[in-house]
């Protein structure tokens, strides 16, 4: 209720009372403007500010009465005409003209003179179904992330430099197997430019189109990322633009994105074609060294039971001439008999021959010499069916061998190496399955351990006249695998050498005895191309056990060709 002079019932005036709200809500809002963490500048339809917060003034080092009534452009970038058409004044008169908001990021000149680069944010300020009077201009400094970002860039394009020129191949694929990436080393090497390669999938253009062997590209890429330290480490056949085909060793590894999922694959290569070459040849005369070794214990092997066959066979000469001499004298005897003619005489020279021939003795001695000489042609039949399957020329696929078979016909072989010097005992499973291996390069393993085993017990006996050492060789099942050990009892490997024994052309033995290439060969068969494992146990002083582990079934992407596995 209100009195005749316009006041309420308690006696204040309304009008006075809505100033003073209005006021408090002004110095509010004002509070706010001022305190708010960004800077906050209105600016007219003439480009000109009207109004600063104190963030604004605190950020470019001005007074109130430097700023207002000034172009924008002046304040903002401290040049004393309009930019271009880029400029800042350009975004605020599009906001004018469309009234609607828009951002954009400058480089902004402080009043000392430094530069900072600020977003901008531009606000259409207007009432209901009026003009736009003004523009609010809200910034906030990102020189720091603009900082980064340059960094970033410049990271990137160092590392680009480095990843460009260092001397390995790199390349990125993804999921599909399309290549995102591929460096100048790539490049020269396959011989593709990068607007030749990058897009095309590695399947048909450095990846040769049956080098799958009927797997599916994808599958293998997902096999990647599930499993990958299987793939950290491989060989296989590459193809360069020119169709020249080379071998690589690749190192594969999953790119993920920040929610998990498989992005790309990154795969580092380097050129092992040389190399193999190089190792086909040290294979080549480490088999060679090893028929050297072989070759004397081999004819000797052959020599004693071919030389008691000839002895044999000249005695059987001898003695069916005997017979012969006396059957054809019972001959005369039986002729005369039947013509009624027999004579005391031709009697008597019967019973001469049979006792000079000695007809009771040969009866009984040539079935034994024959039984001793079918066992000579059953040892050499096995000598030469041993080495046979030693050997297997031509096999250069992997096939299903019974191992224990294999491992005998090796022993067979090398018998002349270790039976002067050892007794070779053996114990075999009986019960293994057929194992997938390359059998002649798994022979030449296991005859490398046991003319190993043979040279340690030689040196460990040197000076013991009499004695000989012991080597065991056993095969039994573990699990899907297979494991053999060669155990001998001779000098142990001496410590320090240890961590060395599969390094390439490393050896202990004197000059002239070995190429240093055996152990390092086997260890190449039985983990690289079998993907198997190769290690031992060993004492000083009393002796050294080899233990060779292989599956059963070889895995899907399991060496093939001699080494190569399936990969990028």
């Amino acid at each position: 209720m209100y009195n005749h002079a316009g006041k309420n019932q308690n006696g204040d005036d309304p009008n006075k009372s809505n100033e003073k709200a209005v006021v408090e809500k002004s110095h509010y809002y004002q509070s706010l403007f001022n305190h708010l963490n960004e800077h906050i500048v209105v600016i007219d339809q003439d480009y000109k500010i009207t109004d600063v917060n104190e963030p604004f003034l605190t950020f470019t080092g001005c007074q109130r009465e430097e700023i207002i009534g000034k172009y924008c452009y002046e304040v903002s970038h401290g040049y004393e005409k309009p930019c271009d058409q880029n400029g800042e004044e350009c975004h605020i008169r599009e906001v004018f003209k469309t009234g609607k908001p828009k951002n954009c990021i400058h480089e902004h000149v402080k009043h000392d003179g430094s530069k900072v680069w600020v977003d901008i944010r531009l606000s259409p300020l207007t009432k209901k179904n009026e003009k736009i009077p003004h523009v609010i201009e809200s910034t906030r400094e990102v020189t720091y992330l603009m900082e980064m970002k340059r960094a970033l860039y410049e990271s990137k394009e160092h590392y680009k430099d480095l990843v460009d020129n260092v001397n390995s191949i790199i390349f990125r694929m993804n999921t599909e197997g399309s290549i995102t990436f591929f460096n100048k080393f790539a490049q020269n090497f396959f011989g593709y430019s990068e607007d030749e390669i990058l897009g095309n999938n590695v399947l048909g253009t450095i990846l040769p189109e049956t080098s799958l062997s009927g797997h599916d590209l994808s599958d293998l890429i997902k096999d990647i990322a599930t499993y990958p330290e299987k793939y950290k480490s491989n060989e296989n056949e590459n193809l360069k633009k020119n169709g020249e085909r080379v071998q690589i060793s690749w190192s594969n590894a999953p790119i993920f994105d920040s929610k998990g999922n498989l992005e790309e694959i990154l795969c580092v290569g380097n050129d092992i074609t040389e190399r193999k070459i190089l190792e086909n040849q040290l294979a080549h005369a480490q088999k060679l060294e090893a028929i050297g070794q072989l070759a004397a214990g081999i004819a000797h092997e052959i020599n004693t039971p071919t030389q008691y066959v000839g002895d044999n066979t000249r005695y059987l000469e001898d003695a069916f001439n005997d017979f012969l001499t006396v059957l054809n004298k019972y001959n005369e005897l039986l002729t005369a008999v039947k013509d009624g003619n027999p004579t005391e005489d031709l009697v008597k020279e019967v019973e001469a021959l049979v006792e000079e021939a000695d007809i009771d003795y040969l009866s009984k001695d040539i079935p034994e010499a024959i039984a001793q000489t079918l066992q000579g042609v059953e040892r050499v039949t096995k000598i030469v069916r041993s080495m046979k399957d030693f050997s297997h020329p031509g096999v250069k696929e992997k096939t299903a061998v019974d191992i224990n078979q294999a491992i005998e016909s090796t022993i067979t072989v090398a018998r002349n190496e270790w039976k002067y010097v050892a007794e070779l005992k053996t114990t075999f499973d009986p019960s293994l399955p057929k194992v997938v291996c390359y059998i002649a390069e798994f022979n030449q393993v296991v005859l490398n351990l046991i003319i190993n085993a043979v040279h340690a017990i030689a040196d460990s006996l040197e000076g013991v006249s009499h004695n000989k050492g012991k080597i065991d060789v056993s095969t039994c099942r573990d699990d899907g695998w297979v494991e053999i050990r060669i155990s001998d009892n001779g000098k142990g490997i001496p410590k320090e050498v240890q961590p060395k024994i599969f390094d390439p052309f490393f050896t202990t033995k004197e000059v002239g005895k070995g190429t240093g290439q055996g152990l390092a060969i086997s260890y190449n068969v039985i983990v690289d191309k079998h993907g198997g494992s190769l290690s031992f146990d060993t004492e000083e002083g009393k002796g050294t056990t080899f233990i060779i582990r292989i599956p059963i079934e070889p895995e899907e992407d399991a060496n093939e060709d001699g080494g190569q596995q399936l990969g990028f």
